[in-house]
């Protein structure tokens, strides 16, 4: 075979196995306006879009901390962080609709581009049926709301590892314990006359 082909078609094939594990896992969910779930903390989205009050509510498992911005009139943002998202509140999730939900609600500073108020191809006024397509996964329903969920698991790495206890490290090393987080990716999405009009994403990792 053709050196070059060969190049080509493994390039190829190696692009194609890393959108189905993106397709599968919900990576494409994972990132808005520059920022990405699990990497990104609330301070540096203050830090590049503008200091707004982190908003804080429930208790132990139900806590919740916030950053909301006004993308445009019709347009807001929630960065989100729960419990599991540790001390320096990396983010946990994305919350877009066409109304604020809470407030204060900063505007979105002027400096900065406006993101599009898309997450992955979901979109504030896209259809059921859109939707559905876009998940390409079964959505369960609660009246106008519906779930989407995706499964899959993460290696950790070097570092990671390396933060975890002597015991801990003794188990994986024995293979008696395993060396991976579940990773949960979850969708919410609310409809109005068969028009998103919210949708949230959630990303857990647990080990």
């Amino acid at each position: 075979m053709n050196r070059f082909l060969a190049v080509l078609i493994t390039t190829a094939t190696l692009l194609s196995g890393s959108l189905a594990k993106a397709e599968s896992s919900g990576d494409r969910f994972s990132s808005f306006a520059g920022f990405t779930l699990g990497e990104t903390t609330l301070s540096e989205v203050q830090a590049k879009v503008g200091t707004t009050s982190i908003v804080h509510s429930g208790d132990a498992g139900e806590s919740l901390s916030s950053l909301c911005y006004a993308v445009n009139s019709l347009g807001y943002v929630l960065f989100l962080t729960g419990e599991l998202d540790g001390p320096e509140h990396y983010l946990g999730g994305f919350d877009i609709s066409n109304k604020s939900t809470r407030a204060p609600c900063s505007p979105w500073p002027k400096h900065v581009p406006k993101p599009s108020l898309n997450i992955g191809s979901l979109y504030i006024g896209m259809s059921v049926s859109a939707f559905k397509t876009a998940v390409g996964v079964p959505v369960k329903w609660e009246a106008s709301q519906g779930i989407a969920s995706f499964e899959n698991r993460r290696k950790m790495s070097v570092a990671e590892l390396a933060k975890l206890p002597a015991d801990a490290q003794a188990r994986i090393a024995r293979g008696e314990s395993h060396d991976y987080y579940d990773v949960v990716v979850t969708i919410s999405a609310t409809f109005e006359s068969d028009k998103l009009r919210e949708v949230r994403v959630w990303k857990t990792e647990t080990p």
